[in-house]
């Protein structure tokens, strides 16, 4: 997940300060949630298995960025395949949020809908912020 919202970043960023911009603070709201529950998982593991698994976790965030960023960079002025890299990592990040992380946030018990209502609040949000960010 962090390495491919890094890639996300990455080329998005390249191709485009706004959208890289945007992305950047979706992910960063993600990536909390995401650092919350690595370390809620770790708190029984021994130390040095936490310290390894979050410095893991993080530095996949920081190599997909710069793979995108070259990746983005090479790709520069073909159009086509921009697009398609874009439309990918898109649709990656928001089959992730609504296959896995909706389902599990039901598993939980009772389904709540202010969950529901949560994710297409930030949605919306993040489509509110570039319409406006011009």
């Amino acid at each position: 997940d962090a390495l491919v919202d890094g890639l996300l970043i990455g080329v998005s960023t390249i191709q485009g300060q706004k959208a890289g911009l945007i992305l950047g603070i979706a992910l960063t709201v993600e990536m909390c949630f995401l650092g919350i529950t690595l370390a809620t998982g770790l708190r029984s593991q021994r130390f040095y298995v936490a310290v390894i698994s979050l410095l893991f976790t993080s530095g996949t965030l920081v190599l997909g960025g710069q793979l995108g960023a070259s990746f983005s960079a090479a790709i520069k002025g073909n159009e086509v395949v921009e697009v398609g890299v874009l439309s990918f990592g898109t649709s990656a990040l928001l089959y992730l949020v609504t296959e896995e992380l909706l389902i599990e946030a039901h598993k939980a018990g009772d389904h709540a809908l202010w969950i529901d209502i949560c994710f297409f609040l930030g949605f919306w949000a993040c489509l509110v912020l570039e319409k406006f960010s011009s």
